[in-house]
């Protein structure tokens, strides 16, 4: 009966969270024009993070069968996990499972707690209800979205005389909604100087894996994206948004970091700051985050007690998904430990591109930021005076 009444509220609440983003989507489209919406407070952002964090504690009963599933499936496909798993074929099957998991979870842990803990699992079940009804259920409509044929029925709608902005966007081509999206990210550049490291979209093939740091090209500002992903234009901009490299620039995350314990919690903070912009999207970023920060809360935990299992960024901006996993990669023999390429400061740039120089090696700022992965706007502001004075020092030695 209680496992019945958990799943009714779980339909109910997404139904509701469909239907109100259906009807936001038939409403709303972006405005291509300066960004004037007032930003969200820090305090509240604080608060919307605090709350994900309890929320993501609070749900830990329902990620030990998924996980132990994760490492049963590394086991079984042992190199050959990473593109089965990260196939569009097992997303779709991991959303279904988690679905299935509210249940499976529920009958375990209430099979096993003693009764007096049965309240607190009734509140680890609705936590989890929020996550997937904000979660996963962004993504089941957004993918129903992106493939509803509203080019060809906007189009027809303006034979008929009908106009507004919304048939407008969806009745373009995908590539002129692209360039409408792109642009209006440049109005946004205006009064947020993180939006000027976005330079374009780059368009990949559906096929692509777009996942652990996999994003983006960080020296020129591409942010990658499948092409039909911009039907959906909240999704685009929160994307944008999210991935816009300028997490890589040393002014505002010094070098070297990590993924899960910093730089997540930073872009996440950027995306709810301009929730006003996408709220569709920012709706998923709370959900994504009820996820993702018990991840941030047991690095930062076992760092505190001298254990470091979390490696840093790389120097491609990628970053080591699970460690867990990659480390029993390594116990089995499934796993071949890389060299070190973590992403590097300003005094390793520097050092090395004089040599360079003095070598009689051409060195650009473009060079430099694709080399050592920062943002050309970095390189070309702060990095590249530095790079100067330090060739002038050498020339003052030599003499």
């Amino acid at each position: 009966m209680m496992l019945a009444m958990i799943y009714v509220v779980f339909l109910i609440l997404l139904i509701v969270f469909l239907s109100s983003n259906a009807l936001f989507y038939l409403i709303y489209v972006p405005a291509n024009t300066k960004n004037t919406r007032d930003l969200v407070k820090q305090k509240f952002i604080n608060l919307i993070i605090w709350v994900a964090d309890i929320l993501s504690v609070l749900r830990l009963p329902f990620a030990v069968i998924p996980y132990l599933v994760k490492v049963i499936f590394y086991l079984a496909l042992r190199k050959n996990f990473k593109v089965v798993w990260a196939s569009n074929i097992s997303q779709s099957i991991r959303i279904m499972g988690d679905f299935f998991n509210l249940g499976i979870s529920f009958l375990f842990w209430y099979c096993l707690m003693p009764e007096r803990l049965l309240t607190f699992l009734v509140f680890a079940a609705l936590a989890e209800i929020i996550r997937l009804v904000l979660e996963k259920g962004f993504i089941i409509f957004s993918v129903f979205w992106q493939h509803l044929p509203l080019e060809d029925i906007s189009k027809r709608l303006l034979i008929l005389g009908m106009k507004s902005e919304w048939l407008l966007y969806y009745s373009r081509p995908l590539s002129e909604k692209t360039k409408f999206i792109q642009n209006t990210i440049s109005y946004f550049a205006q009064d947020e100087p993180r939006f000027r490291y976005f330079s374009r979209f780059k368009i990949l093939d559906s096929s692509d894996n777009l996942r652990m740091g996999h994003v983006r090209e960080i020296a020129n500002g591409n942010v990658f994206i499948h092409k039909i992903w911009v039907n959906d234009p909240w999704l685009s901009l929160g994307i944008c948004t999210r991935r816009t490299p300028w997490i890589f620039d040393p002014r505002y995350l010094p070098r070297p970091f990590y993924y899960r314990s910093q730089a997540n919690r930073l872009m996440t903070e950027f995306v709810m700051e301009y929730s006003a912009v996408f709220p569709p999207f920012s709706f998923y970023q709370f959900g994504h985050e009820i996820k993702s920060a018990r991840f941030e809360l047991f690095f930062k935990l076992a760092r505190r007690f001298g254990v470091e299992l979390e490696q840093y960024v790389q120097k491609d901006g990628s970053y080591f998904f699970d460690p867990l996993i990659i480390n029993i990669g390594y116990v089995m023999g499934f796993e071949n430990k890389k060299n070190d390429t973590t992403i590097q400061n300003d005094s390793v740039a520097i050092f090395e591109t004089t040599n360079k120089i003095d070598q009689g090696q051409k060195a650009t700022p473009a060079m430099v930021a694709e080399e050592y992965s920062y943002p050309l706007i970095y390189v070309e502001e702060v990095l590249w005076q530095k790079i100067e004075s330090a060739k002038a020092v050498n020339l003052q030695k030599n003499y």
